[in-house]
């Protein structure tokens, strides 16, 4: 598979549109180990990070990109790399072998804090679906 492209967070005072749902989705691997609750990160790191997210259909929508939100908001767009027969194996939905994101992020525009990590899909209708993860990026 293509090795995901390197993108930096930029700083978003406001929502990328106004939610019309939630999703299923989970951040499970930064740096290539298995995220815990609270991933604590240097400013001048660029990390792997990979997850899925889906939306409630058990379809894929098209655009896919992380937000951090704490002291200040910040997004990257995240690109569909990683297959996950898991994700349709447990949910019963084919289509979500294809529900992976991934990519490579530098934390050097985030100021430091603690933010929530947050998935916003776009559905091919313009549909902005959200899900938090309920995970913690510490950034120093």
């Amino acid at each position: 598979p293509p090795a995901p492209v390197q993108v930096a967070f930029k700083a978003d005072e406001r929502k990328l549109g106004e939610e019309k749902g939630h999703t299923a989705c989970a951040l499970d691997t930064v740096a290539g180990a298995p995220a815990t609750d609270e991933i604590t990160v240097g400013r001048d790191a660029s990390l792997p990070i990979v997850g899925w997210a889906a939306d409630p259909a058990g379809t894929v929508p098209p655009v896919v990109t992380m937000e951090l939100v704490g002291p200040h908001r910040y997004f990257v767009a995240l690109q569909r790399i990683t297959k996950r027969p898991d994700v349709a194996e447990v949910m019963k939905a084919p289509a979500l072998v294809d529900s992976g994101y991934d990519a490579l992020v530098s934390f050097s525009a985030v100021e430091p804090g603690t933010y929530s990590v947050h998935v916003t899909q776009v559905t091919s209708w313009a549909d902005v679906l959200g899900c938090d993860t309920r995970r913690k990026i510490k950034v120093q």
